[in-house]
């Protein structure tokens, strides 16, 4: 049980860079932004990555976790069957990617931060409906 728990600890405080990286990044570029929607999109991916966090962070506790869990798999089962399962995160996830795409700087560095790699490289070799769906996958899995 003890070394689930620092698996779980290690897993949050990795989230907890990627939040504190991607909130630099944000800062640096908001600035620069030119769509009007990076500070939604950076809102949205913040309190995903916070959500995630925080889940890493209960599973690490006994008894809780299972509660945990079952409340979270029920949720997902609810979203499932109402069909609005991933339906936020594609709506950002195309936000993001249009405004990249248009040339916004902030929205640019934004999926570059969020894939660690250039994103010109990205947005030239994906065409857009495989790139929304990409970006949509790695807020998922941000």
């Amino acid at each position: 049980m003890i070394v689930s728990a620092g698996i779980a600890t290690v897993k949050g405080a990795s989230t907890g860079f990627d939040i504190e990286a991607l909130g630099n990044t944000f800062k640096e570029n908001k600035s620069r932004c030119i769509c009007d929607h990076c500070s939604a999109v950076y809102d949205y991916v913040f309190d995903q990555l916070q959500l995630k966090s925080a889940k890493r962070y209960v599973g690490a506790l006994p008894g809780i976790s299972t509660l945990s869990t079952v409340g979270f798999a029920l949720r997902g089962a609810y979203k499932r069957a109402v069909g609005t399962k991933g339906v936020e995160r594609h709506k950002y996830a195309c936000m993001l990617w249009v405004c990249a795409k248009d040339g916004c700087p902030c929205a640019k560095a934004l999926i570059s931060q969020l894939f660690d790699w250039d994103v010109s490289a990205f947005v030239t070799i994906v065409t857009s409906c495989m790139g929304i769906k990409l970006v949509a996958l790695k807020m998922q899995s941000s």
